[in-house]
Protein backbone atom coordinates (compact mmCIF):
# COMPACT_ATOMS: atom_id res chain seq x y z
CA UNK A 1 0.00 0.00 0.00
CA UNK A 2 1.25 3.28 -0.95
CA UNK A 3 2.27 6.13 1.76
CA UNK A 4 -0.70 8.25 2.41
CA UNK A 5 -0.44 11.62 1.96
CA UNK A 6 -0.40 14.79 4.63
CA UNK A 7 -3.52 15.45 4.03
CA UNK A 8 -5.26 11.99 4.56
CA UNK A 9 -3.35 11.33 7.72
CA UNK A 10 -4.32 14.44 9.10
CA UNK A 11 -8.52 13.57 8.37
CA UNK A 12 -7.90 10.55 9.73
CA UNK A 13 -6.16 11.19 12.61
CA UNK A 14 -8.89 14.06 12.62
CA UNK A 15 -11.61 11.68 13.08
CA UNK A 16 -10.19 9.54 15.73
CA UNK A 17 -9.62 12.33 17.82
CA UNK A 18 -13.32 13.57 17.16
CA UNK A 19 -14.84 10.09 17.90
CA UNK A 20 -12.54 10.31 21.26
CA UNK A 21 -14.18 14.01 22.01
CA UNK A 22 -17.51 12.79 21.21
CA UNK A 23 -17.08 9.98 23.89
CA UNK A 24 -15.33 12.70 26.56
CA UNK A 25 -18.88 14.89 25.73
CA UNK A 26 -21.34 11.29 26.20
CA UNK A 27 -19.18 11.13 29.63
CA UNK A 28 -20.38 14.26 31.42
CA UNK A 29 -24.12 13.91 29.85
CA UNK A 30 -24.23 11.07 32.36
CA UNK A 31 -22.29 12.40 35.25
CA UNK A 32 -24.46 15.65 35.47
CA UNK A 33 -27.74 13.52 35.47
CA UNK A 34 -26.15 11.50 38.46
CA UNK A 35 -24.35 14.06 40.53
CA UNK A 36 -25.28 17.37 41.70
CA UNK A 37 -23.73 20.30 40.77
CA UNK A 38 -21.67 20.45 43.56
CA UNK A 39 -20.20 16.88 42.93
CA UNK A 40 -19.86 17.37 39.20
CA UNK A 41 -18.12 20.70 39.83
CA UNK A 42 -15.52 18.91 41.76
CA UNK A 43 -15.08 16.28 39.54
CA UNK A 44 -14.28 18.81 36.68
CA UNK A 45 -12.07 20.36 39.45
CA UNK A 46 -9.50 16.80 39.41
CA UNK A 47 -9.68 17.07 35.94
CA UNK A 48 -8.28 20.50 35.74
CA UNK A 49 -5.44 20.12 38.36
CA UNK A 50 -4.22 17.11 36.41
CA UNK A 51 -4.30 18.32 32.78
CA UNK A 52 -2.61 21.94 34.24
CA UNK A 53 0.21 19.63 35.98
CA UNK A 54 1.09 17.27 32.92
CA UNK A 55 1.24 20.63 30.62
CA UNK A 56 3.30 22.40 33.41
CA UNK A 57 5.65 19.13 34.16
CA UNK A 58 6.08 17.53 30.37
CA UNK A 59 8.53 20.48 29.66
CA UNK A 60 8.42 19.66 26.08
CA UNK A 61 9.60 16.20 25.84
CA UNK A 62 6.80 14.42 23.74
CA UNK A 63 6.41 17.17 21.70
CA UNK A 64 10.00 17.20 20.73
CA UNK A 65 10.05 14.00 18.97
CA UNK A 66 7.91 15.49 16.04
CA UNK A 67 11.02 17.73 15.83
CA UNK A 68 14.00 14.95 16.60
CA UNK A 69 12.32 11.82 14.84
CA UNK A 70 12.45 13.21 11.26
CA UNK A 71 15.59 15.22 11.35
CA UNK A 72 17.68 12.63 13.11
CA UNK A 73 16.24 8.77 12.21
CA UNK A 74 19.33 7.16 13.15
CA UNK A 75 19.04 8.51 16.64
CA UNK A 76 15.29 8.23 17.54
CA UNK A 77 15.87 4.98 20.32
CA UNK A 78 18.01 7.84 22.51
CA UNK A 79 15.09 10.83 21.90
CA UNK A 80 12.22 8.47 22.54
CA UNK A 81 14.04 7.03 25.76
CA UNK A 82 14.72 10.13 27.03
CA UNK A 83 11.03 11.56 26.05
CA UNK A 84 9.53 8.65 28.06
CA UNK A 85 11.56 8.64 31.23
CA UNK A 86 11.35 12.64 31.49
CA UNK A 87 8.01 11.86 32.01
CA UNK A 88 8.57 9.09 34.82
CA UNK A 89 10.56 11.39 36.57
CA UNK A 90 8.59 14.50 36.42
CA UNK A 91 5.17 11.99 37.14
CA UNK A 92 7.15 10.56 40.20
CA UNK A 93 8.32 14.05 41.50
CA UNK A 94 4.76 15.10 41.69
CA UNK A 95 2.96 12.46 42.98
CA UNK A 96 5.49 12.73 45.74
CA UNK A 97 4.49 15.96 46.50
CA UNK A 98 0.74 15.46 46.14
CA UNK A 99 1.29 13.27 49.30
CA UNK A 100 1.55 16.43 51.23
CA UNK A 101 -1.45 18.42 49.57
CA UNK A 102 -4.56 17.03 50.44
CA UNK A 103 -5.28 19.91 53.21
CA UNK A 104 -4.01 22.60 50.66
CA UNK A 105 -6.04 21.30 47.47
CA UNK A 106 -9.54 20.99 49.94
CA UNK A 107 -8.87 24.45 50.83
CA UNK A 108 -8.16 26.19 47.47
CA UNK A 109 -10.99 23.92 45.76
CA UNK A 110 -13.70 24.49 48.46
CA UNK A 111 -14.01 20.30 48.82
CA UNK A 112 -13.56 17.67 50.87
CA UNK A 113 -12.99 15.38 47.99
CA UNK A 114 -9.46 16.82 47.61
CA UNK A 115 -8.66 15.24 51.38
CA UNK A 116 -8.69 11.51 49.83
CA UNK A 117 -7.74 12.13 46.05
CA UNK A 118 -4.69 14.41 46.64
CA UNK A 119 -2.28 11.67 45.72
CA UNK A 120 -4.75 9.71 43.42
CA UNK A 121 -4.32 13.05 41.34
CA UNK A 122 -0.99 12.56 41.31
CA UNK A 123 -0.70 8.97 40.14
CA UNK A 124 -3.37 9.90 37.58
CA UNK A 125 -0.67 12.88 36.13
CA UNK A 126 2.32 10.37 36.37
CA UNK A 127 0.43 7.90 34.13
CA UNK A 128 -1.19 10.31 31.45
CA UNK A 129 2.20 12.16 31.34
CA UNK A 130 3.86 9.12 30.18
CA UNK A 131 0.87 7.37 28.42
CA UNK A 132 0.94 10.66 26.03
CA UNK A 133 4.00 9.54 24.60
CA UNK A 134 1.98 6.93 22.52
CA UNK A 135 -0.02 9.16 20.17
CA UNK A 136 3.35 11.02 19.74
CA UNK A 137 5.44 7.96 18.78
CA UNK A 138 2.15 6.46 16.09
CA UNK A 139 2.09 9.92 14.67
CA UNK A 140 6.01 10.34 13.93
CA UNK A 141 6.07 7.02 12.58
CA UNK A 142 3.40 8.00 10.41
CA UNK A 143 1.12 5.46 11.37
CA UNK A 144 -2.09 7.20 11.51
CA UNK A 145 -4.57 4.67 11.60
CA UNK A 146 -3.63 3.15 14.39
CA UNK A 147 -2.71 6.37 16.16
CA UNK A 148 -6.39 7.14 15.55
CA UNK A 149 -7.53 3.43 16.08
CA UNK A 150 -5.76 3.95 19.54
CA UNK A 151 -7.28 7.25 20.59
CA UNK A 152 -10.40 5.96 20.14
CA UNK A 153 -10.38 2.68 21.86
CA UNK A 154 -8.25 4.32 25.11
CA UNK A 155 -11.02 6.84 25.09
CA UNK A 156 -14.07 4.79 24.59
CA UNK A 157 -12.83 2.31 27.18
CA UNK A 158 -12.30 4.86 29.43
CA UNK A 159 -15.63 6.60 28.99
CA UNK A 160 -17.56 3.20 29.52
CA UNK A 161 -15.19 1.96 32.64
CA UNK A 162 -16.67 5.77 34.50
CA UNK A 163 -19.55 5.81 33.11
CA UNK A 164 -20.80 2.08 34.67
CA UNK A 165 -18.91 3.21 37.74
CA UNK A 166 -20.82 6.14 38.02
CA UNK A 167 -24.56 4.37 37.51
CA UNK A 168 -23.49 1.46 39.70
CA UNK A 169 -21.70 3.08 43.00
CA UNK A 170 -22.65 6.60 42.04
CA UNK A 171 -19.65 7.85 44.13
CA UNK A 172 -17.16 10.17 42.90
CA UNK A 173 -14.05 8.75 45.21
CA UNK A 174 -15.08 5.46 43.11
CA UNK A 175 -15.02 7.92 40.14
CA UNK A 176 -11.28 8.65 40.63
CA UNK A 177 -10.11 5.17 41.65
CA UNK A 178 -11.60 4.51 38.49
CA UNK A 179 -9.22 6.87 36.65
CA UNK A 180 -6.88 6.09 38.33
CA UNK A 181 -6.40 1.94 37.60
CA UNK A 182 -7.70 3.36 33.38
CA UNK A 183 -4.67 5.74 33.02
CA UNK A 184 -1.94 2.83 35.19
CA UNK A 185 -3.20 0.53 32.47
CA UNK A 186 -2.82 2.95 29.62
CA UNK A 187 0.97 3.56 31.53
CA UNK A 188 1.97 -0.11 30.76
CA UNK A 189 0.83 -0.64 27.26
CA UNK A 190 3.13 2.67 26.20
CA UNK A 191 6.18 1.07 27.96
CA UNK A 192 5.48 -2.43 27.01
CA UNK A 193 5.12 -0.94 23.16
CA UNK A 194 8.51 1.43 23.43
CA UNK A 195 10.30 -1.51 24.79
CA UNK A 196 9.34 -3.65 22.36
CA UNK A 197 10.12 -1.45 19.33
CA UNK A 198 12.47 0.93 20.73
CA UNK A 199 14.30 -0.87 23.34
CA UNK A 200 14.02 1.39 25.74
CA UNK A 201 15.56 -0.42 28.59
CA UNK A 202 18.95 -0.59 26.26
CA UNK A 203 19.69 2.63 25.24
CA UNK A 204 22.34 4.50 26.25
CA UNK A 205 22.47 7.91 27.79
CA UNK A 206 24.26 10.38 25.78
CA UNK A 207 24.88 13.58 27.35
CA UNK A 208 25.47 15.33 24.13
CA UNK A 209 21.59 13.91 22.73
CA UNK A 210 19.84 14.67 26.49
CA UNK A 211 21.43 18.37 26.32
CA UNK A 212 20.64 19.14 22.59
CA UNK A 213 17.01 17.96 23.07
CA UNK A 214 16.72 19.78 26.60
CA UNK A 215 17.81 22.70 24.47
CA UNK A 216 14.86 22.50 21.95
CA UNK A 217 12.43 20.93 24.73
CA UNK A 218 12.76 23.07 27.72
CA UNK A 219 12.15 26.32 26.72
CA UNK A 220 8.90 25.20 24.38
CA UNK A 221 8.01 23.10 26.72
CA UNK A 222 8.02 25.83 29.93
CA UNK A 223 6.06 28.13 26.95
CA UNK A 224 3.78 25.26 26.51
CA UNK A 225 3.22 24.85 30.17
CA UNK A 226 2.58 28.60 30.42
CA UNK A 227 0.60 28.59 27.63
CA UNK A 228 -1.63 25.77 29.32
CA UNK A 229 -1.85 27.60 32.70
CA UNK A 230 -2.75 30.69 30.59
CA UNK A 231 -6.06 29.02 29.28
CA UNK A 232 -6.68 27.38 32.21
CA UNK A 233 -6.00 30.16 33.98
CA UNK A 234 -9.61 31.94 33.52
CA UNK A 235 -10.73 28.37 35.34
CA UNK A 236 -8.34 28.91 38.32
CA UNK A 237 -9.99 32.19 38.87
CA UNK A 238 -13.63 30.70 39.14
CA UNK A 239 -12.08 28.47 41.34
CA UNK A 240 -10.82 30.75 43.59
CA UNK A 241 -13.98 33.39 43.69
CA UNK A 242 -16.70 30.75 43.21
CA UNK A 243 -18.29 27.58 44.50
CA UNK A 244 -17.82 24.37 43.08
CA UNK A 245 -21.46 24.06 41.89
CA UNK A 246 -20.51 27.68 40.23
CA UNK A 247 -17.48 26.23 38.62
CA UNK A 248 -19.67 23.36 37.19
CA UNK A 249 -21.79 25.62 34.89
CA UNK A 250 -18.29 27.85 33.97
CA UNK A 251 -16.37 24.83 32.88
CA UNK A 252 -19.46 23.19 30.75
CA UNK A 253 -19.32 26.59 29.04
CA UNK A 254 -15.63 25.59 27.88
CA UNK A 255 -15.54 21.77 27.89
CA UNK A 256 -16.68 21.80 23.83
CA UNK A 257 -13.80 23.94 22.72
CA UNK A 258 -11.89 20.87 23.23
CA UNK A 259 -14.24 19.10 20.42
CA UNK A 260 -13.52 21.88 18.25
CA UNK A 261 -9.39 22.11 18.82
CA UNK A 262 -9.41 18.84 17.73
CA UNK A 263 -9.00 18.97 13.94
CA UNK A 264 -6.83 21.97 14.29
CA UNK A 265 -4.39 19.82 16.54
CA UNK A 266 -4.40 16.87 14.29
CA UNK A 267 -3.51 19.25 11.62
CA UNK A 268 -0.30 20.51 13.38
CA UNK A 269 0.38 17.33 14.68
CA UNK A 270 0.72 15.67 10.94
CA UNK A 271 2.04 19.11 9.40
CA UNK A 272 5.24 20.57 11.21
CA UNK A 273 7.54 17.33 10.36
CA UNK A 274 7.10 18.14 7.03
CA UNK A 275 7.66 21.78 7.59
CA UNK A 276 10.72 21.16 8.93
CA UNK A 277 11.82 19.11 6.39
CA UNK A 278 10.66 21.90 3.86
CA UNK A 279 12.71 24.12 5.42
CA UNK A 280 15.15 22.42 5.97
CA UNK A 281 15.72 21.35 2.04
CA UNK A 282 15.30 25.25 1.23
CA UNK A 283 12.03 25.42 -0.51
CA UNK A 284 11.02 28.60 0.37
CA UNK A 285 8.52 28.87 -2.37
CA UNK A 286 6.79 25.42 -1.72
CA UNK A 287 7.03 26.57 1.97
CA UNK A 288 4.60 29.42 1.15
CA UNK A 289 2.23 27.89 -0.93
CA UNK A 290 2.16 25.07 1.93
CA UNK A 291 1.39 27.71 4.15
CA UNK A 292 -1.37 29.60 2.38
CA UNK A 293 -3.18 26.21 1.66
CA UNK A 294 -2.87 25.19 5.08
CA UNK A 295 -4.56 28.63 6.36
CA UNK A 296 -6.96 28.31 3.76
CA UNK A 297 -8.45 25.36 4.74
CA UNK A 298 -8.40 25.84 8.29
CA UNK A 299 -10.39 29.02 7.80
CA UNK A 300 -12.91 26.90 6.41
CA UNK A 301 -13.15 25.00 9.43
CA UNK A 302 -12.94 27.56 11.97
CA UNK A 303 -14.99 29.57 10.88
CA UNK A 304 -18.12 28.24 10.12
CA UNK A 305 -18.07 26.54 13.99
CA UNK A 306 -17.78 30.21 15.63
CA UNK A 307 -21.08 31.38 13.35
CA UNK A 308 -22.99 28.31 13.74
CA UNK A 309 -22.08 28.35 17.72
CA UNK A 310 -23.94 32.11 17.81
CA UNK A 311 -27.12 30.72 16.37
CA UNK A 312 -27.59 27.07 18.31
CA UNK A 313 -25.00 27.67 21.17
CA UNK A 314 -27.49 27.73 24.18
CA UNK A 315 -29.50 25.15 22.55
CA UNK A 316 -27.10 22.17 22.24
CA UNK A 317 -25.70 23.00 25.68
CA UNK A 318 -28.87 22.56 27.65
CA UNK A 319 -30.25 19.62 25.86
CA UNK A 320 -26.35 18.15 26.43
CA UNK A 321 -26.29 19.00 29.74
CA UNK A 322 -29.92 19.87 31.47
CA UNK A 323 -31.10 22.81 31.79
CA UNK A 324 -29.24 23.79 34.79
CA UNK A 325 -26.40 24.71 32.56
CA UNK A 326 -28.52 26.68 30.54
CA UNK A 327 -25.92 30.08 31.72
CA UNK A 328 -23.38 27.48 29.91
CA UNK A 329 -24.27 28.07 26.85
CA UNK A 330 -23.99 31.67 26.88
CA UNK A 331 -20.26 31.34 28.67
CA UNK A 332 -20.05 29.15 25.21
CA UNK A 333 -20.61 31.25 22.50
CA UNK A 334 -18.13 33.73 24.01
CA UNK A 335 -15.75 31.29 24.88
CA UNK A 336 -15.82 29.46 21.08
CA UNK A 337 -14.38 33.06 19.47
CA UNK A 338 -10.94 31.57 20.56
CA UNK A 339 -10.68 29.33 18.13
CA UNK A 340 -10.44 32.31 15.66
CA UNK A 341 -6.90 32.53 16.34
CA UNK A 342 -6.43 28.93 15.40
CA UNK A 343 -7.27 29.70 11.70
CA UNK A 344 -3.66 31.40 11.67
CA UNK A 345 -2.17 28.65 11.91
CA UNK A 346 0.14 30.70 14.85
CA UNK A 347 2.46 27.83 15.88
CA UNK A 348 3.40 25.81 13.30
CA UNK A 349 6.16 27.90 11.89
CA UNK A 350 7.74 28.95 15.13
CA UNK A 351 8.02 25.50 16.20
CA UNK A 352 8.96 24.32 13.10
CA UNK A 353 12.17 27.03 13.16
CA UNK A 354 12.48 25.70 16.24
CA UNK A 355 11.91 29.25 18.22
CA UNK A 356 11.40 27.66 21.74
CA UNK A 357 12.92 30.65 23.25
CA UNK A 358 10.56 33.13 21.37
CA UNK A 359 7.31 30.72 22.02
CA UNK A 360 8.26 31.01 25.77
CA UNK A 361 8.11 34.76 25.37
CA UNK A 362 4.94 34.92 24.13
CA UNK A 363 3.82 32.60 26.34
CA UNK A 364 5.01 34.78 29.44
CA UNK A 365 3.39 37.46 27.89
CA UNK A 366 -0.28 36.23 27.59
CA UNK A 367 0.27 35.12 31.17
CA UNK A 368 0.75 38.51 32.79
CA UNK A 369 -2.09 40.17 30.66
CA UNK A 370 -4.00 37.12 32.13
CA UNK A 371 -3.23 37.67 35.52
CA UNK A 372 -4.05 41.23 35.52
CA UNK A 373 -6.65 41.39 32.84
CA UNK A 374 -8.54 38.29 34.31
CA UNK A 375 -8.48 38.75 37.64
CA UNK A 376 -10.09 42.84 36.95
CA UNK A 377 -12.61 40.82 34.88
CA UNK A 378 -13.90 38.58 37.35
CA UNK A 379 -14.11 41.38 39.98
CA UNK A 380 -15.76 43.69 38.06
CA UNK A 381 -17.54 41.92 35.42
CA UNK A 382 -18.01 37.87 36.99
CA UNK A 383 -17.81 35.21 34.67
CA UNK A 384 -18.07 37.27 31.45
CA UNK A 385 -15.09 39.24 32.21
CA UNK A 386 -13.15 36.36 33.02
CA UNK A 387 -13.63 34.83 29.26
CA UNK A 388 -13.05 37.98 27.90
CA UNK A 389 -9.49 38.68 29.48
CA UNK A 390 -8.89 34.80 28.72
CA UNK A 391 -9.86 35.98 24.75
CA UNK A 392 -7.31 39.11 24.90
CA UNK A 393 -4.32 37.34 26.10
CA UNK A 394 -5.08 33.80 23.70
CA UNK A 395 -4.99 36.70 20.66
CA UNK A 396 -1.98 38.21 22.30
CA UNK A 397 -0.38 34.58 23.02
CA UNK A 398 -1.25 34.12 18.99
CA UNK A 399 -0.20 37.11 17.46
CA UNK A 400 3.63 37.32 18.63
CA UNK A 401 4.03 33.76 17.68
CA UNK A 402 2.29 34.55 14.05
CA UNK A 403 4.82 37.93 13.92
CA UNK A 404 7.89 35.47 14.59
CA UNK A 405 6.56 33.16 11.80
CA UNK A 406 6.50 35.91 9.23
CA UNK A 407 9.86 37.31 9.87
CA UNK A 408 10.96 33.47 9.52
CA UNK A 409 9.59 33.17 6.34
CA UNK A 410 9.97 36.42 4.92
CA UNK A 411 6.49 37.96 3.33
CA UNK A 412 4.80 41.49 4.58
CA UNK A 413 1.94 40.77 6.19
CA UNK A 414 -0.68 41.65 2.69
CA UNK A 415 1.14 38.18 1.75
CA UNK A 416 1.19 36.71 4.65
CA UNK A 417 -2.49 35.51 4.94
CA UNK A 418 -4.29 34.73 2.11
CA UNK A 419 -7.08 37.41 3.36
CA UNK A 420 -9.16 37.33 0.13
CA UNK A 421 -9.81 33.08 1.23
CA UNK A 422 -10.46 34.17 5.05
CA UNK A 423 -13.13 36.56 4.14
CA UNK A 424 -14.56 35.24 1.73
CA UNK A 425 -15.75 31.82 4.15
CA UNK A 426 -16.49 34.17 6.52
CA UNK A 427 -19.28 36.13 4.22
CA UNK A 428 -19.75 32.41 2.65
CA UNK A 429 -20.90 31.18 6.29
CA UNK A 430 -22.95 34.65 7.48
CA UNK A 431 -24.67 33.94 4.69
CA UNK A 432 -25.78 30.58 5.68
CA UNK A 433 -26.75 31.35 9.01
CA UNK A 434 -29.34 33.81 7.52
CA UNK A 435 -31.95 31.33 7.39
CA UNK A 436 -31.21 29.15 10.71
CA UNK A 437 -31.15 32.24 12.71
CA UNK A 438 -34.91 33.43 11.68
CA UNK A 439 -36.18 29.35 11.97
CA UNK A 440 -34.25 29.97 15.55
CA UNK A 441 -36.55 32.84 16.30
CA UNK A 442 -40.02 31.07 15.31
CA UNK A 443 -39.65 27.72 16.10
CA UNK A 444 -40.63 27.16 19.69
CA UNK A 445 -39.40 23.82 20.81
CA UNK A 446 -35.76 23.18 21.31
CA UNK A 447 -35.02 20.19 19.86
CA UNK A 448 -37.04 21.71 16.57
CA UNK A 449 -34.30 24.65 16.21
CA UNK A 450 -31.62 22.31 16.75
CA UNK A 451 -32.88 19.69 13.65
CA UNK A 452 -33.88 22.58 11.39
CA UNK A 453 -30.95 24.84 12.09
CA UNK A 454 -28.04 22.73 12.16
CA UNK A 455 -28.29 20.37 9.02
CA UNK A 456 -29.89 23.94 6.90
CA UNK A 457 -26.45 25.74 8.02
CA UNK A 458 -24.29 22.67 7.30
CA UNK A 459 -26.06 22.68 3.88
CA UNK A 460 -26.10 26.15 3.03
CA UNK A 461 -22.19 26.28 4.08
CA UNK A 462 -21.36 23.69 1.43
CA UNK A 463 -23.26 24.94 -1.32
CA UNK A 464 -21.93 28.08 -0.44
CA UNK A 465 -18.64 27.09 -0.63
CA UNK A 466 -18.72 25.39 -4.18
CA UNK A 467 -20.86 28.19 -5.60
CA UNK A 468 -18.17 30.66 -5.00
CA UNK A 469 -15.55 29.01 -5.61
CA UNK A 470 -14.06 29.42 -2.22
CA UNK A 471 -13.30 25.73 -1.93
CA UNK A 472 -14.53 22.76 -3.90
CA UNK A 473 -14.84 20.38 -1.35
CA UNK A 474 -16.76 17.43 -3.63
CA UNK A 475 -13.23 17.46 -5.94
CA UNK A 476 -10.76 17.74 -3.42
CA UNK A 477 -8.47 14.54 -4.02
CA UNK A 478 -7.95 14.20 -0.34
CA UNK A 479 -11.01 14.51 0.79
CA UNK A 480 -12.70 11.84 -1.41
CA UNK A 481 -10.18 9.53 -1.73
CA UNK A 482 -10.42 9.43 2.03
CA UNK A 483 -14.28 9.49 2.15
CA UNK A 484 -14.20 6.46 -0.96
CA UNK A 485 -11.67 4.48 1.26
CA UNK A 486 -14.06 4.05 4.21
CA UNK A 487 -17.24 4.59 2.60
CA UNK A 488 -17.10 2.50 -0.41
CA UNK A 489 -20.43 3.01 -2.13
CA UNK A 490 -19.10 6.56 -3.04
CA UNK A 491 -16.75 4.89 -5.41
CA UNK A 492 -19.77 3.64 -7.76
CA UNK A 493 -20.32 7.62 -8.02
CA UNK A 494 -19.46 8.29 -11.61
CA UNK A 495 -18.35 11.59 -10.08
CA UNK A 496 -15.73 9.79 -8.38
CA UNK A 497 -12.25 11.32 -10.34
CA UNK A 498 -10.12 8.45 -7.72
CA UNK A 499 -12.04 5.60 -8.50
Amino acid sequence: MSEKTLGERAIILMVGRVVAVVVGIATPMVLVRVFTQTEFGAYRQINLAVMTVIGILAFGFPQSLFYFFPKYPSRRRTFVSQALFSQVIFGCIFLGITLFTGEALARFFKHEIFLIASPLIGGIALFQMTRSIMESLLIVEKRVAWASLYIVLRDVLRGLALVIVVLTARSLIALVYTLLIFEGVAFSVVILYSAIRYHIFRFRFSKDDFREQTRYSVPMGIGKGAADLTERLDQFLIVDRFTPADYAVYSQGAFPMRFFNIPHQSIFDIVIPNVVTLIKDGKRDELIRFWHDLVSKLAVITIPVVVLSQVVGVDAMVLLFTEEYRFSGALFQVYVFVLLRYLTAYAVLPRSYARTRLIMKSTFAALAVMLVAGWLGTVYFGMFGTVSAMLLSQYLHGFIQLQSGRRDIGLPWKQFLPWSNIFRTAGVAVAAAILPTVAALVIPSMIGRLAVCIPVFVAGYLAGLRLTGVYDWYHDPTVRKVLIRYLPFLSRSKNSELR
